[in-house]
């Protein structure tokens, strides 16, 4: 079974919510409110208003059906729903590292922006609100994002590592230090040669691990730099697409250009999580 997409989740939520909105928002309560009243008094024969009760509760009807229309059919409500639901989704809180929590900040904002200009192509065609053509150019902003925190979580408990940054400080210090008494055993054959040698050995594995974890992290850093920069691409991209036929291609490939972006990301963030564990293991 396909799991479904943070896009697809965060739409469902959305349909729901404004479905839900639709029939009990304040307006509503008014409409019903006054159409039991003057449909309650019209049976009752108290002229209030000319009318017999079934015109009030007709008039009522259609009052609500209308407003439940026209909820539905507003795409900036839509589309503030589905970025108050998406926002849900990450704690950015979480990420103590104020450059990389504002890294996904300014994600977060590229696809309110792109969600906003695909959105117009959607009103300009109206294919409706429910039919969802504002998410068919940026539909995989939400899992390139939800990578991206990821990625952004396992940098931030990296940076915030204490014990990893005092040993990048000391190991090499510490390996060189292994390395010049194991030369001067060697020069006088000494009988701590065997255990020298076991020392520097695991030492310089240790120090292998870190600066692999040390390359991991940049090239996370990097990644993240990257897809930022290729989000603001995108944008520029998804402000020229209009409506038109000869316009959907480009919306396609725009979509197959997320799709890359969020399979790198996901690699990225898989291969982070390896390392680091490994690493974590080897300075323990």
């Amino acid at each position: 079974m396909n799991q479904m997409s943070v896009g697809d989740r965060v739409a469902e939520a959305a349909r729901k919510y404004v479905l839900q909105y639709a029939f009990f928002r304040p307006e509503s309560a008014v409409v019903i409110a006054l159409t039991i009243v003057l449909a309650g008094l019209a049976a009752l024969k108290i002229d209030v208003i000319p009318g017999q009760w079934w015109m009030y509760l007709s008039a009522g009807l259609l009052g609500e059906i209308g407003l439940v229309v026209t909820t539905l059919r507003d795409v900036r409500f839509y589309q503030s729903v589905m970025n108050k639901l998406f926002k849900e989704q990450f704690d950015l809180s979480a990420i103590r590292s104020n450059e990389l929590r504002q890294k996904l900040v300014k994600a977060i904002a590229y696809r309110e922006s792109i969600m906003t200009e695909t959105g117009s192509d959607s009103n300009a065609k109206g294919d409706g609100l429910l039919a969802l053509h504002v998410r068919g150019a940026a539909g995989g902003l939400e899992d390139w994002i939800r990578q991206m925190y990821r990625v952004a979580l396992g940098l931030d408990a990296y940076m915030q590592d204490t014990i990893v940054a005092r040993d990048i400080d000391i190991v090499p210090k510490e390996l060189a230090s292994y390395q010049a008494q194991l030369a001067r055993a060697r020069t006088q054959s000494s009988n701590i040669q065997p255990d020298l040698e076991k020392a520097v050995e695991m030492k310089q594995a240790q120090w292998n691990s870190l600066r692999q974890l040390q390359e991991a992290m940049s090239r996370a850093q990097m990644q993240l730099d990257g897809t930022l920069s290729a989000m603001g691409t995108i944008y520029s991209q998804a402000r020229t697409i209009g409506a038109s036929e000869s316009n959907n291609g480009r919306a396609q490939r725009l979509q197959q250009d997320m799709q890359e972006q969020v399979q790198q990301l996901s690699d990225t963030q898989a291969a982070l999580e390896d390392v680091y564990s490994s690493g974590r293991r080897t300075v323990r």
